[in-house]
């Protein structure tokens, strides 16, 4: 026991000398680098005389993790001391892997006891993505390619149920109290009951304060809802989203992370209400100037959809692909409770105020897809890298997880339809009229509907 107690206190008188005697600093604190990329740090010794020439007769190593975000050598050649300057200056080089924090500690091997003995403090490492041309060519892509699917659904638009559900917005409040009501509130409490780091708390519940999204429209017309009860909501709720979201995100948000600033994207959301009324004006105009080319456009408005939607996704996965390997399975759990409540409180309201099927599947259709582009933003200004790169991987899990329950809906339509020789499911949501004769209210239905 005395041999252990005495090993041990040579070990502990050793590593004060080393610590004390000889001065060993990085020239910064803290480094940045980007994935795939390299950094060289200069690793300074200070000290005397003889201890100068210790270092330049020990053998050095660095120790990093973790070793899945970032690797580091020392640089044995470039170890040079300066004898009219007692110091020693040496070279360690960092390259980062993968997005995320991690350290890296210089280490000098004990020639008596041969185990490495680490220097304090080590040096803090950041690697950060870089934004590659991938990134800007999806973003241009995407947004040419829904403008001009927008300007066919301005064609399908009926201006005339648009001014009806206007007057009596019953629909549109219902998907506003369900999206900025019950889903902050259900995003709040999912992320407390799953996460226990607060970046993904944050990063679901930007989440879930988000307005409606451009895929939304998409997919109603694909499920055979109300189009234009379905573009009203988005429209309204994106112009809600400018006091909504700053509402929940400096109340309930601040709860969440404190100290942190949190930056509101009120540009990003304006663009968004841009990018959505404007191209739909012009649908609306050729729809009035040339009904012909307008009549054309509906009926390609269903297939350019789905051809729309898996050109998103693809695109969407090549360009963000880093954060698959970011994903686990509390991050599709939380989106998936998140995203199906807002789908279930979307139908029940709407069952509940005895809506039709075309609306009902609107309904909830605005009230579960979330504008997770908005999300992005949002944590990009409030949060620095890598933490907001960290942070949205909650509103991608939510963005992977949407489609799904819609897509076997989508498929279980088509196959219904096909048995029963219906005709085409979103042509007659968008084409058919029908006068409700109970509720005095002209809707956009579908086939024959039981109340």
């Amino acid at each position: 026991m005395k041999s252990v107690v005495f090993f041990v206190f040579i070990i502990f008188q050793h590593c004060v000398r080393l610590s004390h005697g000889l001065n060993v600093t990085f020239n910064s604190s803290n480094v940045e680098v980007f994935v795939e990329d390299k950094v060289t740090v200069v690793v300074i010794f200070d000290g005397t005389g003889d201890e100068l020439e210790q270092v330049k007769a020990s053998n050095w190593t660095v120790f990093y993790e973790p070793p899945s975000n970032l690797e580091a050598e020392f640089i044995k050649s470039s170890l040079i001391c300066d004898s009219d300057n007692p110091r020693c200056v040496g070279e360690v080089d960092i390259r980062g892997l993968f997005l995320g924090f991690g350290t890296v500690s210089l280490a000098r091997l004990d020639p008596g006891t041969k185990t490495w003995i680490k220097l304090e403090p080590p040096l803090d490492v950041t690697v950060i993505r870089l934004d590659k041309l991938i990134n800007k060519i999806f973003i241009a892509f995407v947004a040419i390619i829904v403008s001009l699917n927008n300007v066919n659904m301005g064609c399908a638009l009926d201006l005339g149920t648009v001014k009806g559900v206007l007057k009596r917005p019953i629909g549109p409040a219902i998907g506003c109290f369900c999206q900025f009501v019950i889903m902050p509130l259900v995003s709040y409490g999912v992320g407390y009951l799953i996460f226990e780091d607060p970046v993904l708390r944050l990063g679901l519940f930007t989440f879930g304060c988000s307005p409606a999204g451009g895929a939304s429209n998409m997919w109603t017309v694909l499920l055979g809802g109300n189009l234009n009860l379905s573009v009203t909501m988005t429209f309204i709720s994106t112009v809600a989203a400018l006091g909504t979201i700053p509402f929940w995100l400096f109340t309930l948000g601040n709860t969440i992370i404190t100290g942190t600033k949190i930056v509101v994207p009120f540009q990003n959301i304006i663009a968004s209400l841009a990018s959505l009324m404007i191209p739909i004006g012009i649908g609306i105009l050729i729809q009035l100037r040339f009904p012909k080319i307008a009549a054309r456009s509906k009926r390609i408005l269903a297939p350019l959809c789905i051809i729309l939607l898996i050109c998103i996704i693809v695109l969407a996965s090549i360009a963000n692909s880093y954060m698959f390997y970011m994903l686990t399975w509390r991050m599709v759990i939380a989106a998936s409770l998140s995203v199906w409540t807002g789908f279930a409180a979307g139908i029940l309201v709407a069952v509940v105020f005895r809506f039709t099927r075309a609306d009902i599947i609107a309904i909830a259709v605005e009230t579960g897809i979330q504008n997770s582009g908005i999300a992005f933003v949002l944590l990009s200004y409030s949060l620095k890298a890598p933490v907001s790169d960290i942070a949205s991987v909650v509103p991608v899990a939510g963005s992977i997880i949407t489609p799904i329950p819609l897509f076997v809906i989508y498929c279980y339509q088509k196959i219904w339809n096909r048995c029963h020789r219906n005709e085409d499911f979103e042509l007659q949501a968008i084409n058919a009229k029908r006068k409700d004769s109970d509720e005095g209210e002209t809707n956009l239905a579908i086939g024959p509907i039981n109340k």
